[in-house]
């Protein structure tokens, strides 16, 4: 599986994992922006949520999900990651 995504369909369009819960692909630019895909359930569905990860003032590593990558758009979650991570430094 690869492990970067340039464009919105091709992070939509990922493969879910099958031998752990879920993986997190980053940007190939954007290395705070990425997609945590989730293993499909039972009945097929599989969940993408857009993430952003930042240091917080603490200098701690923080990942927060940004919504549900096939609901909400690639705009609206990449203007949220930008202002949390300039809320955090």
């Amino acid at each position: 599986m690869r492990k970067t995504f340039t464009t919105e369909p091709e992070a939509l369009l990922m493969a879910a994992p099958t031998d752990r819960p879920f993986v997190e692909v980053w940007h190939e630019h954007d290395s705070w922006f990425g997609v945590r895909i989730m293993r499909a359930r039972a009945d097929g569905l599989i969940t993408r949520r857009w993430i952003v990860r930042y240091r917080d003032s603490g200098g701690k590593d923080t990942k927060d999900s940004l919504g549900d990558a096939n609901k909400g758009t690639w705009d609206a979650a990449r203007h949220t990651a930008l202002t949390i991570r300039a809320k955090a430094k």
